[in-house]
């Protein structure tokens, strides 16, 4: 499973390589996707907004083929910080869809178009011929009790690299709830299958390698979509290595059940996401609909994470309600 996965980096490697070959590009400038700015506007732009890069679903959280899929409603030019902690539920729901309401996606910097829409491509068919198909089945025979138990195992597997990088980010205080909210599911949750913490007022909290870099200042990166892994950023594609080297899964000698675990993880993602192929289905232009809600809702996160908040969830991708029965 490890060569596996060496594999499968050193394939999204190479596309950020052939990508950057195709198109040098200045990766700190930020370009609008109707105007092109002046370099003195760019530059002010890239002072004052928080742009990510992009990440997944799962088939990321990041194993993220298709999982960030949303459809992105308009917004205000203007971007308005938003807390997460002061909405209320239909916020919360918004929020988990299309970022929040006032966040600006109009800052998407996306040089490598071409090179994207070809991986766009590709990435739609080893959608369509395997993992759609895999989580229809696997919403079909599992009773979502036991969906809602391998989600919250996941969800707990991912916790020590959460806090790696809550450390890394310093922020030692979120790290330490972390910390306990994975020994409270460990134990009395039976390995993470059940989540007490929760109960216990410990809700779960996400953060990623990619957000890291964004805090120690590579604030905004240009879009890029990796053949396997999705939608994604520069900086958030060099997150993906740190993040792969935190995962507990590495600690997994036998490749059979290594695999096995990977592969669940990314079935139960995909099927998390299957309540959103409607929107897709109406889109004029797919691409453009995954690229630009992708960017929105990681760009609120990634401003949510600047002011101290990292409450938002990168493994489910729609509000409870919406998941597939």
């Amino acid at each position: 499973m490890k060569a596996i996965r060496s594999i499968l980096m050193l394939t999204a490697l190479s596309a950020l390589l052939a990508a950057c070959a195709s198109a040098p590009h200045n990766d700190a400038s930020i370009h609008s996707r109707h105007v092109h700015p002046a370099p003195a506007e760019a530059e002010a732009a890239a002072e004052t907004l928080v742009v990510d890069e992009v990440a997944a679903t799962t088939v990321p959280a990041d194993a993220d083929i298709s999982l960030a899929v949303a459809s992105a409603a308009p917004v205000s030019g203007n971007a308005m910080e938003t807390d997460i902690e002061s909405m209320d539920p239909a916020e919360e729901d918004y929020a988990a869809l299309y970022g929040a309401q006032g966040t600006s996606a109009s800052a998407i910097y996306d040089p490598w178009e071409r090179f994207n829409r070809e991986m766009h491509g590709f990435n739609n068919a080893m959608d369509f011929i395997l993992m759609k198909p895999l989580a229809r089945g696997y919403i079909k025979i599992t009773p979502r009790p036991v969906r809602t138990g391998v989600r919250n195992f996941f969800d707990n597997l991912r916790s020590p690299a959460v806090m790696l990088n809550q450390l890394l980010q310093g922020k030692p205080g979120m790290a330490g709830k972390t910390f306990v909210r994975f020994l409270v599911n460990s134990t009395l949750g039976v390995g993470g299958v059940l989540d007490p913490a929760t109960d216990a007022r410990l809700p779960r909290t996400d953060t990623d390698f990619g957000e890291t870099l964004a805090t120690w200042g590579w604030r905004s990166s240009r879009y890029l979509e990796l053949p396997f892994f999705g939608p994604r950023t520069v900086r958030d594609s060099a997150g993906l290595a740190g993040d792969s080297a935190m995962s507990l899964t590495w600690l997994i000698d036998d490749d059979k059940v290594s695999i096995g675990t990977e592969a669940l993880g990314l079935i139960d993602a995909r099927a998390q996401a299957l309540p959103l192929e409607d929107v897709r289905k109406g889109a004029i232009d797919d691409y453009s609909l995954i690229r630009d809600a992708w960017m929105q809702r990681r760009q609120y996160y990634l401003q949510q994470n600047a002011r101290g908040h990292t409450g938002h969830s990168g493994a489910t991708p729609v509000p409870e309600y919406l998941l597939q029965e």
